[in-house]
């Protein structure tokens, strides 16, 4: 037998708990582990849905079934590589700050974006407006902005 709140304990729960703090649990379970940002299914749902169109029927054998899944591959693996020989010669204006010179044209250009959403969080750091929890470092392997404020320094 399931015994249901009442909705006093799921009103205080929600006023309490679950409205202030909401993106904080959610943030801590996710940004806790190497994820490079994806907080959804979305691409998971949308791999099923391209493997979806490229079956033609619902018997197809599995080795038409492994065919699919190597086209599909095939044709990420070119949008990554492209993303990458731009990131070699693409300079966004925002990326144009000294710190970053060593990086351009190394790192894609969404690393980069990263880095310098970073910067601006570790100058309201030292404000002491923010903290800097260590989310992109332990999300994505980037330094986060208190190890950006270590790098700057020591030089």
């Amino acid at each position: 037998m399931i015994v249901l709140p009442s909705a006093g304990v799921v009103e205080y729960i929600n006023k309490n708990w679950l409205n202030p703090y909401k993106q904080m649990f959610v943030s801590c379970w996710i940004s806790a582990n190497l994820n490079f940002q994806e907080h959804t299914t979305n691409r998971v749902e949308g791999m099923h849905a391209k493997l979806k169109a490229y079956l033609r029927s619902h018997n197809s054998t599995l080795l038409q079934l492994v065919d699919f899944v190597d086209q599909i591959i095939t044709s990420q693996e070119r949008e990554i590589k492209k993303t990458f020989e731009d990131s070699l010669v693409v300079t966004m204006n925002h990326h144009k700050v000294p710190w970053l010179d060593n990086l351009r044209g190394r790192v894609s250009l969404k690393a980069l974006d990263l880095l310098v959403n970073e910067m601006n969080k570790f100058y309201h750091l030292r404000k002491g407006s923010l903290s800097c929890r260590c989310q992109l470092h332990s999300s994505c392997g980037l330094p986060c902005a208190c190890r950006l404020e270590k790098y700057e320094k020591t030089g």
